[in-house]
């Protein structure tokens, strides 16, 4: 879990440094920071908590198989429950 943990600090400092250079980067307020933790913690934490406890369950074919069909979920459970319509760029992407 460590190397998961390596991998996302160096791309983090790769995406801030290209944010910085390209002048896009967008000061957060208060507000957002405070919004922008608890999705962090579910987003990531929650995510490769589950994702290494399950590959002590099940193979890892399995697991990257449960993980590669994610977007695909993502975009049904938005349609059916945000009523959100595919477009072609949706599905090429999923």
């Amino acid at each position: 879990m460590h190397l998961s943990a390596y991998r996302l600090a160096v791309s983090s400092v790769f995406l801030i440094g290209y944010l910085i250079l390209s002048k896009r980067m967008v000061r957060l307020t208060s507000r957002d920071i405070l919004y922008l933790i608890p999705l962090a913690i579910i987003g990531m934490l929650l995510h490769q908590v589950s994702f290494f406890t399950g590959l002590q369950t099940i193979d890892a074919t399995t697991a990257s198989l449960i993980v590669s069909l994610s977007p695909i979920f993502t975009a049904l459970l938005g349609r059916f429950f945000l009523k959100e319509s595919f477009t072609l760029r949706m599905m090429v992407g999923s």
